[in-house]
């Protein structure tokens, strides 16, 4: 099921927590704290395409936290050509040990 969470940009106020990850729509897409401590509120085993696909089928809802599909498919061809599979298994891998 599709769902939309964000996290509280309040968090990057907690002394030893770094954001890793924005965008323009979301300040805090990923956070560390400290050297054993990371997490991403997006899904990065989705490819560009897979994500294109849950924004246009979900637009209602997306739409309610102010994003829209057409900003969704600039996003998503924006990272399409920086993203690639073994990136995501590397990432996965880092934040899991």
């Amino acid at each position: 099921r599709f769902h939309y969470e964000q996290i509280s940009p309040d968090l990057l106020g907690i002394d030893g927590v770094r954001p890793i990850f924005e965008d323009e729509h979301v300040k805090v897409q990923g956070f560390s704290f400290g050297p054993a401590i990371s997490a991403v509120q997006f899904h990065p085993e989705f490819s560009p395409d897979d994500a294109r696909h849950l924004f246009s089928e979900n637009t209602a809802l997306t739409e309610r936290f102010g994003t829209s599909e057409p900003n969704a498919d600039k996003q998503s061809a924006k990272l399409a050509g920086e993203w690639s599979a073994d990136d995501m298994a590397a990432l996965l891998h880092r934040m899991l040990g």
